[in-house]
């Protein structure tokens, strides 16, 4: 009886933390991180398809293996150090079927069942390793899996996470929790160990919260990296490596729909506060990656750290860059915002960091966020900054309010009107990327009740000593092996997020049609986004499978930006993009359509081609005009960044930025 009880509690407690698991798939395959398994084959079991996402995504992944998988040898007809070796070769193979090098699968070699024995020896070599590879994540299992190594090494990654700055991005993953209860050690216990088991038990599921990543197209190459492990597969010979084997039940457990991993939740450790810095606290809807993030990772980082203190605090729960901006030294922190229910609770969590982090000054970007971060800049005494990251949609805001009907119509209204004076009470300044984007804010009926009128121009920086102009250089042609185009014609790159907005349908057309000059010309385009498989559909639909690639979401756009013969950035509407600054500091020429941001910088004719907006002829002659004639392309390219680099230099937008907020600032709260 106490068996089934135990049973069916552990079955209620997996089905209720499956339940109220959230998919983190976006934002788990970014970032670099260290998997620490106890055993060799638990890497596989418990992160095998994250691993394989997370090197698809171009992650980086390495997997330290604890233990040398010699216990259960007493009728193994091997020494322990044979055992071992061949534990170990099994490890690299089956880590190299994951996608993990070689050189990245790390051994600690300690004994099997000892961890909790050696632990200050685990202790010190975890501390090593993690010290060398400062890894953004490490995943390893729970503290209280049920199995004595297992929870040894999950206590000790909990004491590192502790006292080391990886805070916060620790997760651990179930093994033997699956086929045990959780906090328990199998069903021999006291009956006072078990009601703390079940009291723990019932306790996490209001204390955390698990996060899943979806298996889906990665459970073959997963399954393949579990037969990598002979020795532990049912068709094995007993006792000759090691006579411990699982069951066909107990793999299928962990190839399911999704990979679950419980968050390791550590005590935020308080920076001490510099009343001499200014400390800003920049809204954005999202940490993914786009242009208005870049844009303000680029000028944060430019900032003199000895001036100003950065929070950056995101509303939904899409953390793609958290560990870019972690890196840069700036605090990211995600509100989790999922829906209109939720927005007291945002409030609440923005008032609260304003008045823990002594916040000076609100900087919001888009008209997301803007609401959230007036309203508790309003409540807690603060000036806000108003960032125009692209043109204001005066139109949209007019037929807003006059096409609301019925009872709509007055929440609607009320909605607005709020806005309208949340601004009035809160902006202090007024910042636009661009002069089109400005005139578009100064013919807003409410503009001039806004921060007296004011508004300034604070272009998007780059570093442009960070990009390299030479073309043919080795790591160019490393590139094209590794891309495979190596040999191929004139190459068009497209830098965006793969949204309708952006035009990339424009490019198959396109291609299409070089192609019929050029055989061997392809066109990349770097970048994800909800229409990826919609542009697939075309690419196969045309026949251009081979011609259009799709490289997913890419960190070495210099390098792309070194092969391409033209920089083709069909989009629709922009604020200032950095896509087409990055593709001028490159020195590579730029086609685009002609909308009001691009003839800041892009001369026709001179540093790039501009046609029509939408007028997909024009667009291939233009394109095929810069193909014809390399020479006059190569000098509008040069012409580019000569007329660039003055106007949006990096250190001169973020010493702008920097002025406004100091005028803006007043003492914290």
């Amino acid at each position: 009886m106490r068996s089934r009880l135990l049973t069916l509690a552990r079955d209620c407690w997996w089905r209720l933390v499956h339940w109220r698991a959230r998919d983190e798939t976006r934002n788990l395959v970014f970032g670099s991180c260290l998997v620490v398994a106890p055993h060799p084959d638990d890497e596989t079991l418990g992160c095998g398809a994250t691993i394989l996402r997370k090197r698809a995504a171009g992650s980086t992944v390495s997997v330290a293996i604890a233990t040398d998988g010699t216990r259960f040898n007493g009728r193994s007809r091997l020494t322990r150090d044979e055992i071992a070796k061949a534990r170990r070769e099994e490890a690299v193979e089956a880590c190299r079927r994951l996608g993990v090098p070689d050189d990245r699968v790390f051994f600690f070699d300690l004994p099997e069942g000892e961890l909790s024995e050696r632990r200050e020896e685990l202790y010190d070599q975890l501390f090593e390793l993690i010290a060398k590879l400062d890894p953004d994540e490490v995943f390893t299992t729970a503290a209280h899996d049920g199995d004595r190594d297992h929870d040894a090494l999950g206590r000790v990654v909990s004491e590192l996470a502790e006292a080391s700055p990886f805070t916060d991005t620790v997760y651990a993953y179930p093994i033997e929790a699956r086929s045990r209860l959780p906090w328990s050690y199998g069903r021999r216990v006291s009956a006072s160990t078990l009601r703390a088991a079940l009291a723990e038990t019932v306790a996490w599921l209001f204390r955390g919260r698990a996060v899943t990543v979806d298996t889906s197209g990665y459970l073959d190459t997963k399954r393949d990296a579990l037969a990598a492990y002979r020795s532990t597969q049912p068709a094995s010979i007993t006792g000759a490596l090691n006579c411990r084997t699982r069951d066909p039940e107990t793999i299928d457990q962990f190839l399911e729909d999704d990979e679950l991993f419980l968050p390791i939740v550590t005590p935020r450790h308080q920076a001490r506060l510099d009343p001499r810095k200014v400390r800003v606290m920049s809204l954005l809807p999202a940490l993914i990656f786009g242009g208005g993030q870049f844009h303000m990772l680029r000028n944060l980082t430019a900032m003199d750290p000895d001036q100003f203190d950065h929070t950056v605090a995101y509303l939904l729960p899409r953390s793609e860059m958290v560990h870019v901006f972690r890196r840069a030294g700036l605090r990211p922190v995600g509100l989790d915002h999922r829906g209109l229910l939720h927005a007291p609770r945002t409030v609440f969590r923005l008032m609260r960091i304003i008045k823990n982090e002594r916040i000076n000054v609100v900087h919001t970007n888009t008209r997301y966020d803007r609401f959230y971060g007036q309203l508790a800049a309003l409540l807690c005494g603060v000036p806000v900054i108003n960032s125009l990251l692209g043109e204001y949609s005066t139109t949209h805001y007019l037929t807003t309010r006059a096409e609301a009907r019925w009872l709509r119509r007055p929440l609607v209204r009320f909605r607005l009107a709020l806005e309208d004076a949340l601004e009035r009470r809160t902006v202090v300044q007024v910042i636009a990327l661009s002069e089109g984007g400005r005139d578009t804010w100064l013919s807003h009926p409410r503009a001039g009740a806004v921060a007296n009128g004011s508004v300034e121009i604070v272009h998007p920086g780059l570093a442009f000593d960070s990009y390299d102009m030479s073309r043919d250089t080795a790591s160019v042609q490393a590139l094209r092996r590794e891309l495979g185009i190596d040999g191929h014609g004139p190459v068009l790159l497209n830098v965006a997020r793969l949204t309708p907005g952006k035009g990339q349908d424009y490019l198959i057309d396109l291609t299409a049609t070089v192609r019929q000059r050029w055989p061997e010309a392809v066109t990349l385009i770097a970048g994800e986004g909800g229409t990826r498989d919609e542009l697939e559909r075309k690419i196969s639909a045309a026949g251009l499978d081979d011609a259009v690639v799709l490289l997913g979401q890419r960190h070495d756009v210099p390098a792309l930006l070194a092969l391409s013969d033209v920089f083709v950035f069909p989009s629709l509407s922009e604020g200032l993009p950095s896509a087409v600054l990055e593709a001028q500091a490159s020195g590579t020429a730029v086609l685009a359509f002609d909308i009001p941001p691009l003839r800041e910088l892009v001369d026709d004719r001179n540093s790039g081609r501009l046609v029509p907006i939408g007028d997909e002829a024009a667009l291939v002659d233009a394109c095929i005009e810069l193909l014809d004639d390399p020479e006059r392309t190569s000098a509008m390219g040069r012409l580019g960044r000569e007329q660039a680099e003055p106007r949006f230099d990096l250190r001169i937008s973020a010493a702008q930025l920097g002025s406004i907020y100091k005028r803006a600032s007043r003492p914290s709260v």
